[in-house]
Order: C-alpha cells, then sequence, then structure tokens
C-alpha cells in the first residue's frame, strides 16, 4: 500500500502538469492571434501579458527542478512576469470606465444588479478587437462566410468602430459584452442591462423611441453607433435591451422587453406612448414575441435582415393588422444566412392577413446589411417612420411629426 501510494501521487501530479500545459498552450495560441491581429492598444497590451506570462508561469516547476541553474533561470521567468503584468496593468488603466453621467448622450444603464465590469477581459480589448480575433476563429467553420465574405466582414466592423472612436461619449463607453459571454459558460448574465441613446434635442416634448434588440452575439455597441443617425436625423431616443447572446426565444426574453418598457415609461423625457419596435437578425424572434405580448405599445415593428418565424408569423400578422401597426423589412438578395424566399414568405404572409408591410430588398447585400450600407438603411428606416408614423399615431393621433434634423 505505502509503495503505491507515491506513484498515484506522481501519476496526479503528471495529470495535472499536463492539464496545465494544454490550458497554458490554449491561452498563449489564443493570446498570440489576437496580438497579431488586434488593433487598438487593449488588445494588444492584453495579448502580449498572456504571451509573455504564460509561458513562464508553465516554466515555473521545470525551473524550480533544476539544481544548478535555479536562480537565474527562475530569476528570468521573474522577468517575464514583471513586463507580463505591467503589460495588463497598463491595459487595465486605459479601459474605459463608461460614463456615470445622466445627462451624457449615451448612456449603459443596469436596471437589476449588475454593474460596468471595467477590468473584465471583454471590456479591457476592446470590442473590435473581440470581433476581429473570433471572425479568425468562426470564418472557417461558418459554412455561410467563405475567405473573402470573413475579410469583408471584418473590414466593414473595423470601419464601424473606427468612427466610434473618434466619439468621446462612444469611445468612453466601453463594453457590456463580459456579461454577454457569461451565457456561454453557464453563469448568471440577465442583470437588466440596457443601452439608451438620447439626440440632442431643444423641444421641451419627450422624445418618441426606438426599442432595438441585438442579434446573435450579443449587444454590440456597433449598433448603437449605427442608429444615432436615425435617432439624430428624426428625433427618437434608441433603447437596447441587452438579453445575453441573443436567444430572444428563451425564457426571461419578454421580461427584458418589459423591464426596458417600464423603464421607459419612468422617464419624463421619453414617450413611452410613441415607439418603435426593431430586430436585427436573431432579434427577429425577439421582435414577434414582443410584438404579440405587448401589442398595443408599437407604432411600428421592423425586421432587419432578421429571422421571421414561420410557424408563429400568420398570428403575428394578424395582431399587426388589429392594431393597425405598420412593419418595414429589410434585406438584401445576396443574404445567404436567411435566405430571401424564405423572408419573403414571411413577408407574403404577414400581407395574406393584413398587416400592411413594406419590404425593401437591398442588391448585392448579404447578412450584415446594417453595417454596410448603414446610412442607406438608417435613411430608409427614417422615411419609413416618417411616411407611416409621422402624420400622426395610429393609435392615439397626438404626436406631430419630428422635424428633421431635430
Amino acid at each position: 500500500m505505502s509503495s503505491t501510494r507515491p506513484t498515484v501521487v506522481r501519476l496526479l501530479s503528471l495529470s495535472a502538469l499536463t492539464t496545465a500545459l494544454f490550458v497554458g498552450a490554449l491561452a498563449w495560441g489564443s493570446a498570440a492571434l489576437m496580438l497579431a491581429v488586434a488593433t487598438t492598444p487593449g488588445g494588444r497590451f492584453t495579448a502580449l501579458a498572456v504571451v509573455l506570462g504564460v509561458p513562464a508561469l508553465c516554466a515555473v516547476p521545470f525551473a524550480w527542478g533544476l539544481r544548478q541553474r535555479r536562480e537565474p533561470a527562475l530569476a528570468g521567468l521573474g522577468v517575464l512576469l514583471s513586463l507580463g503584468g505591467l503589460a495588463l496593468g497598463y491595459a487595465m488603466h486605459i479601459a474605459p470606465e463608461a460614463s456615470a453621467d445622466p445627462d451624457a448622450a449615451l448612456r449603459s444603464i443596469y436596471l437589476g444588479d449588475g454593474a460596468h465590469l471595467r477590468h473584465g477581459l471583454a471590456n479591457i480589448v476592446p470590442e473590435v478587437d473581440q470581433f476581429t480575433f473570433g471572425s479568425y476563429l468562426m470564418g472557417p467553420i461558418d459554412p455561410y462566410l467563405d475567405p473573402g465574405q470573413t475579410q469583408r466582414v471584418r473590414d466593414l466592423f473595423q470601419g464601424i468602430y473606427g468612427e466610434l472612436a473618434q466619439d468621446p461619449d462612444f469611445a468612453g463607453m466601453g463594453s457590456a459584452m463580459g456579461w454577454s459571454y457569461r451565457e456561454l459558460f453557464g453563469r448568471r448574465w440577465d442583470v437588466g442591462h440596457i443601452y439608451v441613446y438620447e439626440p440632442p434635442h431643444s423641444s421641451d416634448e419627450p422624445l418618441p423611441v426606438l426599442v432595438f434588440l441585438h442579434g446573435w452575439g450579443g449587444p454590440f455597441l456597433g449598433y448603437q453607433w449605427v442608429f444615432e443617425r436615425f435617432a439624430d436625423e428624426h428625433g427618437y431616443a434608441v433603447v437596447a435591451p441587452s438579453f445575453g447572446m441573443g436567444w430572444w426565444r428563451q425564457d426571461g426574453a419578454m421580461e427584458a422587453v418589459e423591464q426596458a418598457i417600464g423603464w421607459i415609461d419612468q422617464q419624463p423625457e421619453l414617450d413611452g406612448e410613441h415607439m418603435i419596435l426593431a430586430g436585427l437578425s436573431n432579434g427577429g424572434p425577439g421582435v414577434q414575441g414582443a410584438a404579440l405580448a405587448f401589442p398595443e405599445r408599437w407604432d411600428g415593428v421592423v425586421f432587419l435582415s432578421a429571422v421571421l418565424e414561420l410557424d408563429r408569423i400568420f398570428g403575428l400578422g394578424e395582431s399587426l393588422a388589429e392594431h393597425g401597426t405598420p412593419v418595414l423589412v429589410i434585406t438584401g438578395d445576396a443574404e445567404r444566412r436567411i435566405p430571401l424566399e424564405y423572408t419573403q414568405a414571411g413577408v407574403e404572409s404577414l400581407r395574406m392577413v393584413g398587416a400592411e408591410t413594406s419590404f425593401e430588398v437591398y442588391p448585392g447585400e448579404d447578412h450584415f446589411l446594417l453595417f454596410s450600407q448603414p446610412s442607406a438603411v438608417m435613411e430608409r428606416l427614417g422615411r419609413w417612420a416618417q411616411s407611416e408614423l409621422g402624420p400622426g399615431d395610429r393609435r392615439a393621433g397626438t404626436r406631430p411629426p419630428p422635424e428633421p434634423g431635430s
């Protein structure tokens, strides 16, 4: 018995060491890729910290086992760890704090018990680098993306975030993606987060609201940057509830929308009686659910390159028709993820049951239409809002048309 115990201990130690080396190699490889593709100081310094620190940590047991050169080996590893610590410390130092100013145009608000994770990895590494890194991992396994399309999507996102970085309000906002990533690991993520953008306005009248539901992947700040154009031009506030990775069909989705509506109703500067509901991609099921759950709350409903769940499209259309709620559907004819024929079937079903549905198809555009044609899409959304809702709200008839540029 006594002879087998050391053997078991050695095997367990070897297993732990092998696991640590595997995890370390995975972390080092990921960091090396991030270091190669990152475009921001936060991404580069965070990656550099891992590239330097992980090998040093993994080498400590081997250095400790040296008899004659233990001290210089450990000293060298200490230098690497110190440099990695300095790099990480700098990345944490420059990480955005997120404005707490209640009068800021853009706000990140937690209606539950969450808070901005300033020193979380998803805030230290800016979203543009998160997406760029992810595109190199997902590109080879995503059946809807070939290498050329993957590069195009990277360029689109980097362009949007390049513009965003020039605006102090957006650049200093940081990211709420850390809470969304928690869903992937089975951790609690539903903390009632919303982004709120209120355009500059001089009128004492409350602003109508566009409620936006993000797609799969989480509440990228780039979405808010695109919708800022619509908000500024047409005098709408934009409220965007976060819902994990964007599975809007699962439990809790309608509660997240309801919580956002409740918050809007409590804000004197926002007009909760005049709201548009919009969703992108996998936010489409969330729009369908919220349009059915709260039909009296929406002046209009918008689907942007969105999933239209055909199993409940007739019920949706009947409800929209009953409440006189117009619909706008926007997609591209090169869409592969949600084929044009699929979207056309949804539009025809809505029209069949009497829902007033406008349908816009952009030639040559794919699933990332919102980022490839942001100005055109926001301009089309604005024209639809003016023509369908401008002459007066369909329920109350009390809101005058917003002045262009207000």
